[in-house]
């Protein structure tokens, strides 16, 4: 499994079982990874990287505890907060404690994606979901899978949130749903992908993660279960070296073919292709403090809903207003 992490500028983190990297890290995160007192991480098991340096983490420590910690700048404490903090319905979720005072959430399987401004947000351990402000379209799609009485007909496997609307739903049927257009690349591999399986549902089934900045768009990273991957980093160097380095160790990899040369595309889609399209990104061209360490050993694509124009006056990057907060539980 990895976990890769887009922040703002040169923050990076992208991680596998063995290996991981960094640059820029936030001082709330970087704490965690000291280089005087030793790493208290093993593994990362969620990153996200919020607005002005917030975050949220879940991982296990050397003592092998699984932690979950979030943090923002001081000034959202002491300012009445601001909408660049994370939002307080997502901090009490994650904060939730049963009548022995034992945090509720299965800290190891918390999935957070984190919408541009930090003005959205789709959060699961597992057991239970929690969102907020989703795009119309994603939210549509969710609640097209949730039973009247309770619970999911297709719980949702994977929910990842861009800029401008954009974001891709896989539920656990493998039936999906995505909007793409602001990550072209990714966008033309899906939709490859669908094409070659016929436009029926089942086409994503071996996506295994999928990560969208919502920082400067474009740039991602979706694996397979067998460990292949594909993606754009901002940067065609020093960046895209450190991300195949990483994710060459995912386990379960299948022969791939390599492409013909940095900067290339291709549009064989019986396996992913390595990290075969480079972005580059002007905040990001100045890398040169990478980090690295050695973690521990329905509708059957939903067409109408990618189509659908965004009328609630969605803007670009944000969310003008607050919609109804929703959680279930998908048993």
């Amino acid at each position: 499994m990895a976990v890769v992490a887009f922040g703002t500028g040169a923050t990076w983190f992208v991680e596998s079982p063995s290996q991981w990297k960094w640059s820029a890290l936030p001082n709330g995160v970087v704490r965690f990874f000291g280089s005087t007192t030793g790493s208290k991480v093993s593994h990362v098991h969620n990153l996200v990287f919020g607005a002005n340096n917030s975050f949220m983490m879940a991982w296990r420590g050397q003592d092998g505890c699984n932690y979950q910690c979030k943090d923002w700048p001081s000034w959202c404490t002491f300012h009445c907060r601001t909408p660049w903090c994370l939002p307080t319905a997502l901090e009490a979720w994650l904060d939730e404690k049963n009548a022995k005072g034992n945090l509720v959430r299965d800290v190891p399987n918390i999935r957070l994606a984190l919408g541009p401004n930090n003005r959205s947000f789709f959060v699961s351990d597992g057991k239970n979901c929690f969102w907020q402000n989703l795009p119309a379209p994603l939210d549509k799609a969710i609640e097209a899978r949730r039973k009247n009485g309770g619970g999911f007909t297709r719980a949702p496997r994977i929910v990842a949130l861009g800029i401008s609307g954009n974001y891709v739903l896989i539920d656990d049927g493998d039936v999906h749903s995505f909007i793409l257009h602001k990550y072209p690349a990714l966008e033309k591999q899906f939709k490859e992908m669908c094409a070659a399986n016929g436009n029926q549902p089942g086409a994503l089934r071996d996506i295994a993660y999928v990560s969208l900045d919502v920082f400067d768009g474009v740039n991602f990273v979706a694996t397979t279960h067998n460990g292949e991957y594909t993606g754009e980093v901002p940067d065609g160097g020093e960046v895209e070296d450190s991300f195949q380095f990483v994710l060459n160790t995912l386990p379960k990899r299948t022969a791939i073919a390599t492409p013909a040369g940095r900067g290339k595309t291709s549009s064989g889609f019986g396996t992913f292709l390595k990290l075969a399209s480079v972005v580059l990104n002007a905040e990001a061209n100045a890398v040169n403090n990478a980090n690295s360490g050695g973690g521990a050993g329905a509708n059957a694509l939903d067409l109408a809903q990618q189509n659908m124009a965004f009328t609630q006056g969605l803007q670009t990057q944000m969310w003008d207003s607050v919609d109804a907060s929703a959680s279930w539980n998908p048993q």
